[in-house]
């Protein structure tokens, strides 16, 4: 037990640890921010438009929403991996099966196939859907309202 304890108090266990956990605020930082770039500049364009009265641009609006819901679900997707990583990493220190090597690598799958099904699945998250596809429909809406 005492050798579970000391691993777990481990400077450079706790360091890796913190290092995944800033890694991840991050991707949730990066996440917030698209939805909030996303609304702003729509939001800017739809004034722009109808204020200019270029209705029939409306349309244009869809592509930063469209790019931002995908850069969106990309740091959701890797924030997802790398949550896998730190339970992962909690895991094994819980296990006692940490290794010296396992210390200061953080490597995610690198397979293309892993990272596309990711970015896709994260397109269907509760947290991108909820945001974006309101905000493409409301850019519809106003298209075909005005």
């Amino acid at each position: 037990m005492n050798n579970i304890l000391n691993n777990k108090e481990n400077s450079a266990i706790q360091k890796h640890i913190d290092i995944l956990q800033n890694i991840i605020s991050r991707m949730s930082s990066n996440s917030a921010s698209c939805k909030t770039w996303s609304f702003g500049l729509v939001g800017a364009m739809l004034a722009l438009f109808i204020e200019s009265g270029k209705v029939d641009c409306l349309c244009i609006a869809i592509i930063p929403s469209l790019l931002f819901y995908i850069a969106d679900s990309y740091y959701v997707s890797l924030e997802r991996d790398f949550r896998t990583l730190y339970t992962q990493f909690v895991s094994s220190i819980n296990d006692e099966c940490i290794d010296n090597k396992n210390i200061f690598v953080i490597q995610l799958p690198s397979s293309w196939k892993h990272r596309i099904i990711a970015l896709i699945t994260s397109m269907f998250s509760f947290s991108t859907v909820i945001f974006y596809m309101p905000l493409i429909i409301t850019i519809i809406v106003i298209q075909i309202v005005i």
